[in-house]
């Protein structure tokens, strides 16, 4: 649960900085606008996992793909990959799933 707490600071940071955007440069203003994908899919896919709806997992990244398309008009590449990441760091971080020993 702390992970959750501290994800959840971080994006409230994360919407006060797009809000007031104290930075010129182009590149830091882009990876702020898209932390917010990461953060929504992170607590979404944690909260997933956590109550047993682990056949949703992938449910992140089909709602940022239909919000892209109908508010948007077309897909926000760097969204999809955001939310992609965030689901899977919330898979690694989730004591529940038990990844396959790889080594």
């Amino acid at each position: 649960m702390k992970v959750v707490r501290i994800i959840i600071i971080f994006w409230i940071i994360n919407e006060v900085l797009q809000y007031y955007r104290p930075f010129d440069s182009h590149l830091i203003v882009y990876f702020i606008i898209h932390l917010s994908s990461f953060y929504g899919s992170f607590l979404l896919s944690y909260f997933l996992i956590n109550h047993d709806y682990k056949i949703l997992i992938f449910s992140p990244l089909i709602i940022q793909l239909l919000y892209n398309l109908i508010v948007k008009d077309s897909y926000d590449f760097p969204d999809l990959c955001f939310s992609f990441l965030g689901t899977i760091i919330s898979i690694i971080f989730n004591k529940k799933i038990k990844l396959p020993n790889l080594f």
